[in-house]
């Protein structure tokens, strides 16, 4: 096997970042209770409207990209080794998201007409200001609640969330690993996953479910490292059915239950496993990717691009494309007039400032970057 890094993993994590940007910038126009959006238009961009598929890529793409290094290391962390784990998570994701978190809090409080106008995810920002808001979110527990989870800034819930797995990584996800094996782990961390949605009240906002689908990107980096033992064509049939009968699902459960929402995301997360599984296949075959496909699509300079600040991306999109629809609202516009407009300056607005933040509050914490995949240190993205 060649010494290459996958560098397409960062066209999925662009890729990803965008459709949650377009999906957000769709949803403050369309879901407003105050203006109807044309329905003809609505049918085409229905499409756009599952943000929580970017949300399940980056949490499948993280469980892989951290269990590498473990693989790497002998599949166990020592004491030592442990601090170091979360010295260097914390290190990757605090600081660009207090950065955020502050950004958007003092947007909210200077501008609050931002959070007034009727819309989709901002208008839950309201006003920071009280305790319990801003304890949950420097301690990022704000997920575990649905007032707090609103406010400020909705995306940055799964910040919380992928932070809140980290810590069963080392303490849950590798000893159930290591005891049952890859199954095991998968079926246990899917159990967990339900009980706790089910048990705890008000925490399905926090969506727990997604201990599965880190285990999906745990269990397609062992595969990929360890065990090699797959079949290409009963991995390209689980991935072509399984994102067939997600998206078949978002679209046609109009109002869909807390079960039926774990389902589609699991089925999202087994999509992506079996899809990184068979873009690694693919990047050792063909290493150019020049012709048009999955891996050329994600090993485009754009989206590799994108991947580079497509955390920062994640973390400050939505206040740029708030402050853009709040003022073509305020000047009348129509939904169609407002979304062309967010389309063609709040999305590039967002990209413009996401980039400007990540050279700022993300890229002076980043590990270098491995010149070939034996040396992938254990910087996934948050969406992560």
């Amino acid at each position: 096997m060649s010494k290459k890094r996958i560098d397409f993993l960062d066209g999925m994590r662009g890729l990803a970042a965008l459709y949650v940007a377009i999906f957000h910038a769709f949803g403050e126009v369309r879901d407003n209770t105050v203006r109807e959006f044309p329905q003809s238009i609505n049918s085409f961009l229905n499409p756009f409207m599952y943000g929580n598929i970017g949300v399940d890529v980056f949490i499948v793409l993280s469980g892989f990209c951290l269990m590498l290094p473990i693989l790497n290391a002998g599949g166990r962390y020592s004491s030592s080794e442990l601090k170091s784990y979360f010295f260097r998570r914390a290190k990757r994701i605090l600081p660009p998201y207090y950065a955020a978190w502050l950004l958007a809090t003092i947007i909210v409080t200077i501008f609050p007409v931002i959070a007034a106008t009727p819309g989709a995810t901002w208008q839950g920002a309201k006003s920071p200001i009280s305790n319990t808001v801003i304890l949950s979110h420097l301690f990022l527990v704000h997920n575990l609640q649905m007032e707090w989870e609103l406010n400020i800034n909705g995306p940055l819930y799964s910040v919380a969330t992928e932070w809140q797995i980290y810590f069963l990584l080392p303490l849950i996800l590798l000893p159930l690993w290591h005891r049952y094996g890859i199954y095991g782990l998968l079926i246990v961390a899917g159990i967990l996953g339900i009980i706790i949605s089910a048990s705890v009240p008000g925490i399905v906002g926090a969506r727990p479910w997604l201990i599965e689908l880190f285990a999906l990107g745990m269990a397609a980096a062992i595969y990929y490292r360890v065990s090699k033992k797959y079949s290409i064509g009963r991995l390209k049939l689980l991935c072509t059915a399984s994102w067939v009968t997600a998206w078949i699902a978002h679209i046609l459960i109009l109002r869909p239950t807390d079960f039926q929402v774990i389902i589609a995301d699991y089925l999202v997360g087994i999509g992506t496993a079996t899809g990184i599984l068979l873009l690694c296949n693919a990047n050792e075959v063909d290493a150019s990717a020049n012709r048009f496909n999955a891996l050329g699509l994600f090993k485009s300079k754009p989206l590799m691009y994108i991947g580079m600040f497509s955390y920062s991306l994640y973390l400050c999109h939505m206040p740029i494309i708030a402050a853009v629809h709040a003022l073509v609202w305020h000047l009348d516009f129509s939904p169609l007039e407002s979304l062309v407009v967010e389309f063609v300056i709040g999305i590039p607005c967002a990209l413009i400032f996401s980039y400007i933040f990540y050279w700022i509050f993300e890229r002076p914490f980043l590990a270098k970057r491995p010149k070939n995949e034996n040396e992938i240190v254990d910087k996934s993205y948050k969406i992560a």
